[in-house]
């Protein structure tokens, strides 16, 4: 079941309505990571980055890394660095 955040509303608000509902510091603690990495704009709107973002299973400054690497055609050294960091 896929829930989606209505027009307008707030992501703090959505997620703060949950039953599990995470602490407030960390939600605005990841929107402010996904701003600086450019996934969301001002508005709370996820761009065309984070867009992308969204296909891979790893954290987004990752991902992020790894779209520059395809467009900096240095994919084979930041594809090792990122498969060492996103190992568990």
């Amino acid at each position: 079941m896929m829930v989606v955040l209505q027009k307008g509303a707030k992501i703090v608000d959505f997620f703060g309505s949950l039953l599990d509902a995470p602490n407030v510091n960390t939600i605005q603690q990841a929107m402010r990571s996904l701003k600086t990495i450019g996934a969301l704009d001002g508005r709370e709107n996820v761009t065309t980055l984070g867009t992308h973002l969204l296909d891979f299973p790893i954290l987004p400054s990752l991902g992020k890394a790894l779209i520059l690497a395809v467009v900096l055609k240095c994919l084979d050294p930041i594809l090792t660095i990122v498969a060492v960091l996103a190992y568990r």
